[in-house]
C-alpha cells in the first residue's frame, strides 16, 4: 500500500457511516460489525461488497453539487445481507467521465479502508475466515459508460479487487442509488 493511498484511505474515518439496521455508526463501531459478521458460524459463502454512486445535475458541464455515496454491504448467502453508507456531498465534477473515475477511486480508497480493517481484526482472531471481496461499479460495458468502463475496471482489477459492473453490480447501482 502506498503512503497517498493510505492517506486517501483515512478520509474514510472521519465520514459517518450510516445503517438502516445499526443507525449511525463509528470507525469502531463499524469495525465490531464487520468482525460480528466474520464471526457468524453459519454456513454460506460471505461477501464484503464496495460500490459507490452519484447524483449529478448535468452530464455536460461542472457540477458543484454532486452527491457521492458509498456503501458496504455484508452478505452472507443464504441469510441476506445488511449494509452501511457513507456520503459526500458538494464535490465539483467536469462531466460523466470525471463523476465516474470519482466513483472509482472512492470505491478503491473504501476498499482499502476495509482492508486496514481486516488487518485490525486479523491481529487480534487469526484464526477468522475473510470473507470474498468485491468492488461493484455503476457502469456498463455496452452504455454510455462503456468507454471508460474497461479503463476503470482494469484499474480496480489491477490493485487486486473483483471488480463487477452493470448488471452484477448491485451495490453500486442499487443500494448506493438509493441513498444519493
Amino acid at each position: 500500500m502506498t503512503k497517498e493511498s493510505i492517506i486517501r484511505s483515512k478520509s474514510f474515518r472521519r465520514l459517518p457511516f450510516n445503517s438502516i439496521t445499526y443507525g449511525h455508526v463509528t470507525h469502531d463501531e463499524l469495525k465490531k460489525y464487520i468482525f460480528q459478521f466474520l464471526k457468524d458460524s453459519r454456513p454460506g459463502r460471505k461477501f464484503l461488497i464496495i460500490g459507490t454512486d452519484s447524483t449529478a445535475t448535468s452530464e455536460k458541464e461542472t457540477v458543484e453539487n454532486t452527491k457521492f455515496v458509498s456503501v458496504i454491504v455484508l452478505r452472507r448467502e443464504g441469510y441476506g445481507a445488511f449494509y452501511f453508507w457513507c456520503g459526500r456531498d458538494h464535490v465539483p465534477v467536469y462531466g460523466r467521465d470525471d463523476r465516474l473515475r470519482l466513483e472509482g477511486r472512492y470505491s478503491t480508497e473504501l476498499a482499502i479502508y476495509l482492508e486496514e480493517i481486516l488487518e485490525e481484526i486479523l491481529e487480534t482472531e487469526p484464526g477468522v475466515i475473510l470473507p470474498e471481496f468485491e468492488v461493484h461499479l455503476d457502469i456498463s460495458e455496452q452504455g454510455k459508460s462503456r468507454k471508460i468502463a474497461k479503463n476503470l475496471i482494469g484499474t480496480i482489477v489491477a490493485q487486486g479487487y473483483m471488480c463487477f459492473a452493470k448488471p452484477n453490480s448491485y451495490a453500486a447501482s442499487t443500494v448506493a442509488d438509493h441513498h444519493c
